[in-house]
């Protein structure tokens, strides 16, 4: 399965050929790597994007995610119809400049998402860790905020279906 979505300005650097070559060897400030995926906050020309990068995750991964009742998570088109919905509901999301998806094999598949940079936001890893620190007052009003986001998306009609919001109890659909 072979797909790609180029917005205007990433067209203009990268030809639709040469897209999945380039996307996969984006190098910049690694946020967070696991095994198979990595996200990374890159300069393309002179604008600064988010690019999520996954390079398959193997039969094994896939089995295991089965047998224990996950769904394994082998594409992003998901992700890339959800922001795009969520944008034309007017709420906040991040804007997709690029996405693609090629190979066949589920188990080998490379795919990746870039997105406009959201410079002067917290990261949702800060935002949802909780610390000593923090007064109840405070994770109530994270807790809120959080289920807000929850709820205004399901009002839009979709599912949350990431593991931040399953591993959250986000997610009452």
């Amino acid at each position: 399965m072979n797909e790609l979505y180029l917005r205007d300005d990433i067209a203009k650097l990268w030809s639709h050929e040469e897209a999945c070559v380039r996307a996969r060897a984006l190098q910049g400030e690694v946020y967070r790597e696991v095994a198979g995926r990595r996200t990374l906050r890159v300069m393309l020309g002179e604008r600064a994007y988010f690019a999520k990068l996954h390079f398959g995750v193997g039969w094994g991964e896939i089995v295991k995610n089965l047998v224990t009742a996950r769904r394994p998570v082998i594409g992003a088109r998901n992700e890339f119809t959800t922001c795009q919905h969520l944008e034309a509901q007017g709420v906040a999301a991040p804007t997709v400049a690029a996405f693609g998806q090629v190979g066949l094999s589920p188990a080998s598949r490379f795919w990746f998402g870039i997105f406009d940079a959201l410079d002067g936001y917290e990261s949702l890893e800060a935002f949802t860790t909780v610390t000593a620190r923090e007064t109840a007052l405070d994770r109530g009003c994270s807790s809120i905020c959080k289920n807000a986001a929850s709820s205004r998306s399901h009002s839009q009609g979709l599912l949350c279906l990431s593991s931040f919001c399953r591993d959250r109890g986000l997610c009452s659909r």
